[in-house]
């Protein structure tokens, strides 16, 4: 059974608030830029050893995602920002996640709960 890193997309609460019940924040600045250097490292000056913080790469020729490995879930509200999933989505999503490392990053109103509950679904990154 491999690695699953939850997370979200961006801070979704307070910097100190997101390392402990969950493995990794999406740093979204990158899709446009490379985040600086100093609040970089103080990012991971402050989380503990193990978190991730994943970033978009943007391929120029298509401005496109980058896509490589670990596999990376970018989940969004089902319908729409403000709806979360139910419980058998996450559980299905768990399930494809286990099959290999993977990132899987909730972006909606919710997603700090949605990634804690999916948190209690996968194995720990």
């Amino acid at each position: 059974m491999s690695s699953t890193f939850v997370g979200t997309c961006g801070f979704a609460a307070a910097k100190r608030a997101c390392y402990d019940p969950l493995d990794a924040v999406e740093i979204q600045k990158t899709f446009y830029r490379p985040p600086r250097r100093a609040p970089a490292a103080g990012w991971r000056a402050e989380a503990p050893q193990g978190f991730a913080f994943p970033v978009q790469v943007v391929d120029p020729a298509f401005r496109a995602p980058v896509r490589k490995t670990p596999r990376s879930f970018r989940l969004h509200g089902p319908a729409g920002y403000r709806s979360q999933h139910d419980d058998a989505h996450l559980e299905r999503v768990a399930s494809r996640a286990s099959t290999k490392e993977s990132h899987v990053m909730f972006n909606s109103a919710g997603r700090m709960e949605e990634a804690k509950r999916l948190r209690q679904r996968a194995p720990r990154g």
